[in-house]
């Protein structure tokens, strides 16, 4: 299953990107941030970029021939996880740092790293 080229996408893409926003932060999709992987049969299978907060997916549609697309959002989270991620400040180039810093320096086993039993040296 390949990534079809720009021109080889179907036309249930602009239902997509006219259809669905990022779960994350309700950005609308664009043509670009959805990338077709490939199909079998009626399932199609995508991967959607948001440029907006960077969040990543995959996307399944069922889609028969002469039937109108319907997109469904799916997720194992709650409206109200959702809201308590969406304020959750982005990570930044320090954030990333001091986690670099912290496994770099550690010494120990994924138990003792995960139950804060990092330190650093």
């Amino acid at each position: 299953m390949g990534a079809l080229e720009p021109d080889e996408r179907p036309e249930f893409i602009r239902y997509l990107v006219a259809n669905i926003k990022c779960a994350t932060c309700g950005q609308q999709y664009r043509p670009e941030d959805i990338r077709v992987m490939g199909h079998q049969d009626e399932l199609w299978i995508m991967v959607v970029s948001c440029t907006d907060c960077g969040t990543q997916g995959i996307i399944f549609a069922m889609v028969r021939e002469g039937e109108a697309p319907v997109a469904e959002v799916l997720s194992e989270l709650t409206q109200e996880e959702w809201e308590k991620l969406r304020s959750i400040p982005q990570i930044g180039i320090d954030d990333v740092l001091d986690i670099h810093r912290l496994l770099r320096d550690f010494q120990g086993d994924m138990d003792e790293l995960l139950e804060g039993g990092a330190s650093p040296g």
